[in-house]
Parts: C-alpha cells; structure tokens; sequence
C-alpha cells in the first residue's frame, strides 16, 4: 500500500467516524424532540444515557470501518438490544413492549444459522445456538401478541410447545452430527446435544401435562 493510499484510507475512515457522530446525534435530538412532544408532562431525559451508547454501537457496526464482519455483526446485535430498551424506557412502553427485550436480543444467536461451517461438530453446535435463538425470538413475539390481545389461551400451557421445540432443536442436531461420525470430539458434542434435547422434550411434556 503507497503513502497516498494510505492516507486516503486513513482520511476516509476519519469521515465515517464524523457521519457517525453527527448522525447519531441528529438522531437522538430528534427521538427528544418526539419524546418531549408526545409526553411534555414526563420527559425521560435519563433515557438518553441508553439511548447514545446503543446508537453509537450500532454506527460503529454499519460505518464502513476495518472491521471483520463478525465484530459488526455483534456490535450491531449489541447497539440494538441497547436501543432496544433506551426506546422503551423513553416512550414509556416498557410495561406493554417488554417482550421486545426477549426478541431483539434472541435475534443474535439466530443470526448463526447463516454460518457455515466445514467442521460437522462445530455446524452442529452452531446451528443449535442459531435455532435456540430462533425459538426465543418466536416466544418473544407470542408474549408480544398476547399482551397486544391477538391471540388469547385460557388454561394451555403454551409456552412447552417452546420448551419442546428448543428440546427438538438440540436433539435433532445431535442426531444428525451421531449419524455423520465426523468432526472435533462429535461423540462427546452429540451427546450432549441429545442429553440436553432429551432433558428439554422431557422438561416439556411435563409442563403440558400439569
């Protein structure tokens, strides 16, 4: 890399870091501005300390940095899940949103069912946390559409049905990787994945049964 590459690169990375910062507070004064419009009576000021660290990790995740995109991915799911609850503490809709703090933060795991791995025992442990997470971001938005009053169960215990598909996930993932004999310590990792699959289904037809 020349001198003058470099120095572009370098200028160019100070220009991100500046959009960043003037973003993030164009943001933040105009979420204010809303909020002191829509409750003039209690504004939250104090939110504003969840608010910025959330926005600017999510900014340091989508400026074009010299980052792995690994440690994008994670400060962008971090920046959320703050965001996520500096916006409710600011609006005043933590009592009724709450389920949001189970699905944004579940949205991270899920994001491992898009990794691939040529290792089987990884692909199947990674997979498990992906699918783990897809199943509480699921449970996130039942709580959200009970409380919002779409759907409504008297006495079923819905919520093993969760139980039972976490359960599945793991065991169905241990199976496969007993069934493919491959990969860093796969005896052990299937095991595992198939005791705590076991435990799960066990844990839910106990539950539904109650």
């Amino acid at each position: 890399m020349t001198y003058g590459t470099a120095e572009t690169v370098e200028r160019g990375g100070r220009g991100g870091l500046a959009r960043l910062g003037w973003t993030v507070l164009a943001a933040v004064v105009a979420l204010n501005l809303l909020n002191a419009l829509a409750y003039p009576g209690n504004y939250r000021w104090w939110a504003n300390f969840i608010l910025m660290p959330g926005a600017v990790l999510v900014g340091l995740g989508v400026v074009p940095l010299r980052l792995p995109a690994a440690a994008r991915y994670v400060l962008v799911w971090a920046g959320a899940v703050v965001l996520t609850a500096g916006l409710l503490l600011m609006f005043e809709r933590m009592a009724d949103l709450w389920a949001y703090m189970i699905v944004v933060p579940c949205l991270g795991p899920a994001g491992l069912l898009l990794v691939r791995s040529g290792d089987p025992s990884m692909r199947a442990a990674v997979r498990t946390g992906g699918g783990l997470g897809l199943v509480g971001a699921l449970l996130g938005v039942m709580f959200l559409a009970i409380e919002s009053g779409w759907v409504e169960f008297e006495r079923l215990h819905w919520w093993s049905f969760f139980m039972a598909a976490a359960g599945a996930v793991a065991a169905v993932n241990g199976g496969w990787l007993l069934r493919q004999r491959r990969g860093g310590y796969w005896f052990s990792v299937a095991v595992l994945l198939l005791a705590f699959g076991t435990c799960g289904i066990m844990a839910a037809l106990q539950e539904f049964s109650r």
